[in-house]
């Protein structure tokens, strides 16, 4: 492979009103450093393998089942009547809207770049001996998103393992679970500590 694909195109790079001179060639030069696709590999084998035990700890595992007393008043709440937040609405809100702003911002700093005539940077993906290009624009967006996605599949693996592993009840865990709200009706002894129970 020709040492020009790994020569950066210029040694100024400006942004607005910033100027990053020469001394930022290093940073440079490795941004057009060719990638190699194993590393595009391992990026979505670690995003199957979190995502495969999320799906696992979610649907697979059962959670810790805790004792509880039979007075404590903190696990006689009434339940919801109904879903404050919809499942559907929690993903448009959690990852679509994020998702939308990601690709704008992008979208408007990759025309402010054009339109300022900013030095481009090319990302290379080295395939074998074949080297890719690939745009400022997509390069951009796969590290931004990849990264957005990754952090969170990560943060909701954590949260179900933490569900599972601690099995804290829910405050509405008696009506929910025996229909008796109050702890007179459900326990014929204040102090006693239920231990197996079936919900």
């Amino acid at each position: 492979m020709s040492t020009d694909a790994l020569k950066p195109e210029s040694s100024i790079m400006s942004y607005g009103s910033m100027e990053i001179s020469s001394i930022d060639t290093r940073r440079r030069t490795a941004i057009l450093q060719p990638v190699s696709a194993m590393k595009l590999v391992f990026d979505g084998v670690s995003l199957v393998i979190v995502l495969l035990t999320w799906l696992l700890f979610k649907y697979l595992v059962k959670p810790v089942k805790r004792a509880f007393l039979c007075s404590d008043l903190s696990l006689y709440h009434p339940p919801p009547e109904k879903k404050v937040f919809p499942t559907w609405l929690l993903f448009v809100c959690a990852i679509g809207i994020p998702l939308v702003v990601i690709i704008l911002s992008e979208g408007v700093r990759w025309y402010y770049l054009i339109r300022k005539k900013a030095a481009k940077v090319v990302y290379k993906i080295q395939m074998g001996s074949k080297v890719i290009d690939i745009p400022e624009w997509l390069g951009n967006l796969y590290i931004v998103v990849g990264v957005f996605i990754f952090a969170n599949c990560c943060n909701s693996f954590l949260t179900n393992v933490g569900k599972v592993t601690v099995g804290r009840l829910r405050p509405h865990f008696i009506p929910s679970c025996f229909e008796k709200y109050s702890y007179k009706d459900f326990c014929q002894y204040p102090n006693e500590w239920i231990v197996n129970y079936t919900c």
